[in-house]
């Protein structure tokens, strides 16, 4: 997730809570769930971050 400074309820884009919901919505899955909140990025920023899309490769596939 993303991290407006100053915000509680949203990254610039997307509300919080539904970040969260997918949380919930998984729960029951047999999956694991990653959340990561990313200080001072917006949401755009969280698709053009090389730092975090490296961490989005490393979740999804395990280092190669």
């Amino acid at each position: 997730m993303g991290h407006q400074p100053g915000s509680t309820t949203t990254d610039g884009e997307v509300p919080t809570i539904q970040s969260l919901m997918l949380k919930t919505l998984l729960h029951r899955q047999k999956i694991t769930y990653h959340q990561r909140i990313f200080k001072n990025t917006t949401h755009i920023q969280l698709h053009q971050k090389n730092t975090i899309l490296k961490d989005i490769i490393q979740v999804l596939w395990g280092s190669r």
